[in-house]
């Protein structure tokens, strides 16, 4: 055999290592004792907050979209201003306009007061028909320079009807119509500014930005639950 300490080869019967002195009988000893069993060590169970730290990744989730409303359709006196401007004042207008341009023929050109008044209530039936049927179509598209464009033409039949009124009644019943006529355009305009379903309808806030008198208005809550830029 040989030496554990140094390698040196042993004779049989000896008791110490000739080379460095260790006693044999150790030597045999631990070549002689079962090796040890190695320890498996049993991983320990994760804790809770591991585990959690080992989940599945949470990846953020998409917004739900708006729901539908029943708002997001065209209705309620929003619907009715609509039909009214494209089809039956266009209508009314035009017919107005044909009158005007029938007493145009029967007086004959000759008086100049008259012929002026017609002349002035035949563009302002032209221009506001133009108007109507323009804001009808943009509503029905939600095109959001519809109250750009009734705005405009509001200052047209505000100016015309008092300019047709001096003309053909005198200054006091033309502020009467002045006034009478810029209140109704006045209505209709709060109507458009303060409506949930006009705002609701549109789908955004842009056509009060688009308008002439109402760009930092703000607008109202939607039904829906958008929100707003202004």
């Amino acid at each position: 055999m040989f030496c554990q300490n140094c390698g040196a080869a042993i004779e049989p019967g000896v008791k110490f290592c000739p080379n460095c002195g260790t006693p044999c009988d150790v030597q045999s000893a631990a070549n002689t004792a079962p090796a040890a069993e190695p320890t498996v060590v049993q991983p320990a169970a994760p804790s809770p907050a591991q585990q959690s730290a080992y989940a599945a990744p949470a990846y953020p989730q998409p917004a739900a979209p708006v729901g539908s409303h029943p708002y997001h359709e065209l209705g309620g006196f929003l619907q009715f201003l609509a039909i009214m401007y494209s089809y039956i004042v266009p209508v009314i207008l035009i017919l107005g306009a044909i009158g005007v341009l029938g007493k145009l023929v029967g007086i004959g050109f000759f008086n100049g007061k008259i012929i002026a008044n017609l002349i002035l209530t035949l563009a302002n039936s032209g221009i506001s028909a133009w108007f109507s049927i323009r804001i009808g179509k943009q509503i029905r598209q939600k095109n959001t320079a519809f109250l750009e464009t009734y705005q405009q033409m509001a200052i047209v039949n505000v100016v015309c009807s008092f300019l047709i009124t001096l003309v053909g009644q005198g200054f006091f019943n033309a502020i009467g119509t002045l006034i009478g006529t810029a209140l109704g355009c006045f209505l209709i305009n709060l109507y458009y500014v303060k409506s949930v379903r006009v705002r609701t309808y549109m789908g955004t806030d842009e056509y009060l930005k688009k308008s002439l008198f109402n760009k930092n208005t703000q607008a109202p809550a939607p039904a829906d639950g958008s929100q707003n830029t202004l």
